[in-house]
């Protein structure tokens, strides 16, 4: 034991004699000061310790903390195991961290809500919202079965843009569940047939339009095997040795072997290409096309602000008059005129809404254009449209309706949940069918 104490003296010693050498970097020489803290010192006979000092200001310990023992200039704290250099720590107060918004976009924000009006929202009986348009007439979201029954009730206008929910079918428990929210057949061809005009689908996906157009060939054209080529070989194609083949010159398949007994004369078996081709050919000998009843628009997210810079902004606010200029003694019209405003909007939805330039940049948006709009006029940005973004929740969307000057001149904000009707559900999930026993 006192071998090891021994030799800890004599390592002390080395220490302290290669400190106090001039020029010597053998060994860096950091002195570190506790804010706030007294300090110990090592006596220069290193036999008796110094008198602890009185504590010092905060002033004085940020002053003291970046000096060396002996310099008045600014010393600079090293790293003793990594060697890099530390910069000097500032003790002056830093300022608070704030995001300041710039004043024209706080400008397009007090106009967002306070200038521009609510679109009148109409709630369907069967489930769903249709909302009027000064752009493209009536927009609707959801589209349950029958919806177009509750718009000719209601005395509205049929829609021709459907908004399809993100959720084709409605899965909250209940005699609703499993009941179709994208039913565009019937709304498809209400459109056509009597309005003539093509019917727009608003979907979130590719996937979905996909889906959506599987579906609607299948019951507008016909099966695919009636209208496509046969994919399969030449032996496998179909061909019977002691009757017609059941495949075309064209490699499109006239029936299906089967659906037929083989006893069954095969002169009598009809031909579904030539069938179902007779149909599809329109008056005017054109045929009939998946295009010609839908449309598709897809949400854009590209986050490139020549595409935000492109979307529709509120009405600017009209200057301040003071009362000088007014002369009748008005005051601040565009103030008084701006907290009206805000009053009008209600406590419950102030506190809720969003501003416009959360909108623009945070929801993915699609553009609605009229059927008649000229193409160099949706090119340079000049023509009326819809504006509809979805938010990136998915369970709410906001609607602008814009004019031909790209002024934003009515809003909306409804909810991406469809709220089908109890009367409306599906048989065998209703609870009233119940299986014999």
């Amino acid at each position: 034991m006192a071998k090891k104490i021994s030799t800890l003296k004599k390592v002390f010693q080395r220490n302290k004699q290669s400190a106090s050498t001039p020029g010597d970097s053998s060994t860096d020489n950091i002195e570190v000061i506790a804010p706030n803290s007294t300090e110990t010192s090592i006596a220069t006979n290193g036999d008796e310790a110094a008198t602890p000092p009185a504590p010092l200001s905060a002033a004085e310990n940020c002053s003291t903390s970046t000096r060396g023992p002996d310099s008045n200039s600014m010393a600079t704290p090293r790293n003793s195991n990594i060697g890099e250099v530390v910069p000097p720590i500032n003790c002056m107060p830093s300022p608070p961290l704030t995001m300041a918004i710039p004043s024209s976009e706080q400008q397009l924000d007090i106009a967002y809500e306070t200038l521009i009006p609510t679109l009148p929202i109409h709630n369907l009986p069967r489930g769903g919202v249709s909302i009027q348009t000064q752009a493209c007439g009536f927009v609707q979201f959801g589209i349950p079965p029958e919806t177009i029954k509750d718009s000719m009730k209601l005395g509205l206008e049929v829609p021709s843009v459907y908004i399809v929910p993100v959720d084709r079918f409605c899965r909250e428990m209940g005699p609703a569940l499993g009941v179709n929210l994208a039913e565009f057949e019937f709304p498809a061809y209400f459109n056509f047939f009597i309005q003539r005009r093509k019917c727009t689908l608003v979907v979130d996906s590719v996937d979905a339009e996909r889906n959506i157009r599987r579906v609607f060939s299948e019951t507008l054209l016909g099966p695919a095997q009636f209208r496509e080529p046969e994919k399969k070989s030449a032996e496998q194609s179909g061909i019977q040795d002691n009757g017609a083949p059941s495949v075309n010159a064209l490699g499109i398949r006239k029936y299906e072997e089967e659906d037929f007994a083989p006893d069954f004369p095969r002169e009598a078996i009809p031909d579904f290409y030539k069938e179902l081709q007779h149909f599809r050919i329109m008056p005017n000998g054109q045929e009939l096309v998946l295009e010609t009843l839908l449309k598709f628009c897809h949400f854009e997210s590209a986050p490139d602000s020549d595409f935000r810079d492109t979307l529709g902004s509120p009405p600017q606010l009209m200057p301040k008059v003071s009362s000088a200029d007014a002369g009748n003694g008005d005051a601040d019209t565009s103030a008084s005129h701006t907290t009206a405003n805000r009053k009008s909007i209600g406590k419950k939805t102030a506190s809720k809404s969003l501003t416009y330039s959360q909108i623009r940049w945070i929801g993915d948006v699609a553009k609605i254009y009229p059927s008649d709009a000229p193409p160099e006029q949706i090119a340079a940005n000049k023509t009326k449209r819809v504006e509809i973004f979805k938010m990136p929740s998915g369970t709410d969307y906001i609607l602008h309706d814009i004019d031909e000057n790209n002024t934003i001149v009515g809003k909306v904000r409804f909810s991406g949940n469809v709220q089908v009707s109890e009367g409306i559900s599906v048989i065998g999930l209703d609870g009233e069918h119940q299986s014999l026993s």
